[in-house]
């Protein structure tokens, strides 16, 4: 009978204790805007009609970093960079952007000079944050989540 009543005391202790997210993305809404630590988790790429291919890119591990001070890093470059976020767009007409980002080095292992990104930029929530290239004419997205 001791047995009996210890083993639903462990058992009510173990399904009672509320599990705790290990997850590494911030799941709260307390976080707004650009600043904070972002990790790419999806790219996706239109080949030329209406179904996209879709990337997972969580294994890449690429960070991207945004400081409240205009600052940016990211884990392809060795040097830290600007960014600066327009509330209107710009360049409406031809390659419309509402976030630019520069870094004053090259891309980690990369031989093309690739040191500023004009962007448009969308909140899905505030721990969610898309960015798609104005420059692919059949759309192409990539998804970052919030880390903790």
């Amino acid at each position: 009978m001791k047995n009996l009543i210890l083993f639903i005391i462990i058992l009510f202790a173990i399904l009672g204790c509320k599990k705790e997210s290990n997850s590494e993305y911030a799941q709260d809404d307390s976080h707004q805007g650009f600043n904070g630590r972002w990790k790419l988790v999806e790219s996706r790429v239109s080949p030329g009609d209406i179904n996209y291919i879709v990337t997972d890119k969580t294994k890449d591990n690429i960070i991207l970093h945004f400081k409240s001070d205009g600052k940016v890093s990211s884990s392809q470059f060795t040097c830290e960079g600007d960014f600066k976020y327009y509330e209107e767009t710009q360049d409406k007409n031809l390659y419309p952007y509402n976030l630019s980002i520069s870094f004053p080095c090259r891309r980690n292992n990369s031989k093309v000079d690739e040191k500023e990104w004009r962007v448009r930029t969308e909140f899905k929530d505030n721990n969610t944050l898309y960015i798609y290239n104005s420059r692919c004419i059949e759309g192409c997205s990539e998804m970052y989540r919030r880390l903790k």
